[in-house]
């Protein structure tokens, strides 16, 4: 009997080590990806990420601040590996068609793109389960994400809100394009920048201070990154006079925010109630 329970737990060990070195499969090159597989409890399936620069993820390892090579990438053989369109070059990881011919699955997620919308969120979201294999936990919180925000009703606009992302001799900002549209309108927030389809792109001062704004949320990867491009902004004294600057209305918003994640729903709550940092006079 001994022996036959020993042998039985043999067994099972090498099945769940089985099972595990199986699921261990993933090498995500962009922050919000491995993110978005954090908040899907998934963080199991990365065997490493690259790519975030400083940015740490407990749990996971990480293989290099910057994108590895497609040597390093073909000597740990990862089944997929998420990362942007650009990603896949020849002289970077491979192309994608040179991946899949070795057995290894890139994913894009499409929606980090400038023209994107929710929609284009959740058809990733849900082409990500079909490659994972975890359909059945990817659409179930499709679903659950949908049904909250539908629920949501559209706000009247009362602020008008300029989200920067550089200070400098030229001014990065947000524009209308990517998911950030589709937060706002559950909100009672006007995007300044609002018929400007892009992600990132820089924009004259002058068109900035012919506008009222009530609310500057400085995006960076953390709330000292945040407060340094407001010193610098409160130091070139060019939007002091603005109702945002004299009541200090300005607040820091982690980039993640407005990429795509699964915890966008926290974010639309957030910019309502602006339960964010408000940063330093």
């Amino acid at each position: 009997m001994q022996v036959l329970n020993i042998s039985y737990i043999k067994i099972i060990i090498f099945f769940i080590l089985f099972n595990l070195s199986f699921a261990t499969q993933i090498i995500t090159t962009t922050d919000f990806s491995t993110k978005i597989l954090i908040d899907l409890k998934l963080e199991y399936l990365i065997i490493g990420e690259c790519g975030a620069g400083e940015i740490k993820f407990p749990k996971v390892n990480k293989l290099s601040n910057t994108l590895i090579t497609n040597e390093k990438l073909y000597e740990i053989m990862p089944k997929v590996v998420i990362g942007r369109e650009g990603s896949f070059q020849e002289n970077r990881l491979g192309t994608k068609q040179e991946l899949k011919e070795i057995g290894i699955e890139p994913f894009i997620f499409y929606s980090a793109g400038p023209n994107s919308t929710l929609e284009d969120f959740y058809k990733d979201l849900k082409n990500l389960g079909k490659v994972l294999g975890k359909e059945d936990i990817i659409n179930n919180s499709i679903k659950k994400l949908k049904d909250s925000y539908n629920r949501l009703e559209n706000k009247k606009k009362l602020k008008k809100a300029v989200f920067i992302s550089s200070v400098g001799d030229t001014l990065g900002v947000v524009g209308s394009g990517g998911i950030l549209k589709d937060l706002l309108l559950k909100t009672d927030i006007s995007n300044l920048i609002e018929n400007k389809a892009d992600n990132y792109f820089k924009i004259s001062w002058e068109f900035i201070l012919d506008n009222e704004i009530d609310i500057i949320y400085i995006l960076s990867k953390d709330e000292e990154e945040s407060q340094n491009k407001y010193d610098q902004l409160r130091n070139s004294k060019l939007l002091n006079q603005k109702k945002a600057m004299l009541k200090n209305e300005v607040y820091f918003l982690n980039y993640f925010d407005i990429a795509p994640n699964i915890k966008f729903l926290d974010v639309i709550e957030n910019l309502n109630t602006t339960n964010l940092k408000r940063l330093s006079i």
